[in-house]
């Protein structure tokens, strides 16, 4: 296994030189980064043979790999809140929809249960009879015809 260097930290970028950088490219790593945050062009130069193409690379790597960390942090913060909202319009459409509906019927009497004539499951008075009752045609309260 190589051994690794640690990161070095510019700006809040955590780049990972392969060996302890030059000041010529920390530098320019700095420069880039600085650029690159606040969406500028940048021209930089450095003299032949001192690292140039790994420092952009190390740098932009770096910066991109931050922007990526965070926007995908941003996606787990907004899908969050979104799924509460989502969990919390559809209990509040459950309590709205279980408010509009009817009581359930009350449980089956022993009388309804064991098939009492005039009674029935959740029944626990007579049924009407319009026939053997004292509301049948032609009968009144009084006992007299009307």
């Amino acid at each position: 296994a190589q051994p690794t260097n640690p990161p070095v930290f510019i700006a809040g970028h955590e780049c990972h030189f392969p060996h302890q950088p030059y000041g010529v490219q920390l530098a320019f790593m700095s420069k880039l980064i600085g650029a690159l945050n606040n969406g500028q062009n940048a021209l930089l130069e450095a003299p032949t043979g001192c690292g140039k193409t790994l420092s952009l690379l190390v740098s932009a790597l770096a910066w991109q790999e931050k922007r990526r960390k965070a926007a995908i942090e941003k996606y787990m913060v907004e899908s969050d809140a979104w799924h509460r909202r989502q969990a919390s319009r559809r209990a509040a459409a459950q309590a709205a929809a279980q408010a509009n509906q009817p009581p359930p019927p009350p449980p089956p009497t022993a009388a309804g249960a064991a098939g009492v004539a005039g009674t029935g499951p959740g029944f626990a008075d007579p049924v009407y009879d319009p026939f053997h009752s004292s509301h049948a045609a032609g009968s009144h309260a009084s006992g007299g015809s009307v």
